[in-house]
């Protein structure tokens, strides 16, 4: 029991963690989605900084009486990580705004569901035009004549000549003036 009460950071870190990778999965609703990233990445942070602190240890300053310093790097990258993760919500959040005014929705499942039908209407929309085009009865004619077998040709070589270029003598004249 001491060990579950002792380690009460890391199991934080794992309901956290497996909260927001469920909303992620199991959410239809981008923002649900984006917060449960933001769980998620929450919970990473926790891990890190708890795994970097060490018990009785100070602040890396140089003191009389101090042997135990604690190291500052992992406290560092984490707040580098939180603002690439504030910047990653953002960059969401917009998309998502985008999607809304695109789509009229921001659930999955009716974006999806849009899209399928735009696909399969610009799949009918290409059959029909195939179906009017004029180019099809000269296509089907090209394929008809590329199943006839063809006569065989001869052939003949032509013979090479060189051409010569006689070059024609420019010169330049003064302003008003002949040749």
């Amino acid at each position: 029991m001491d060990y579950i009460l002792g380690n009460y950071n890391y199991w934080a870190t794992v309901i956290l963690m497996m909260t927001g990778f469920y909303i992620v999965i199991n959410s239809g609703n981008l923002v649900k989605k984006l917060i449960g990233l933001a769980i998620f990445q929450s919970s990473v942070l926790l891990m890190y900084i708890s795994a970097s602190k060490v018990t009785g240890a100070r602040f890396p300053i140089l003191e009389e009486g101090v042997e135990l310093y604690s190291n500052p790097l992992p406290h560092v990258l984490m707040l580098t990580a939180i603002v690439v993760g504030i910047a990653t919500i953002s960059v969401g959040l917009a998309l998502v705004v985008r999607i809304k005014e695109e789509y009229g929705t921001i659930e999955e499942d009716e974006i999806l569901n849009k899209d399928l039908r735009f696909i399969a209407r610009s799949k009918k929309e290409i059959k029909e035009d195939s179906k009017k085009s004029e180019l099809k009865p000269v296509i089907e004619q090209n394929l008809r004549e590329k199943k006839k077998p063809s006569p065989k040709k001869t052939a003949t070589k032509k013979p090479v000549t060189k051409k010569t270029t006689a070059k024609k003598s420019t010169s330049t004249t003064k302003a008003g003036g002949k040749k």
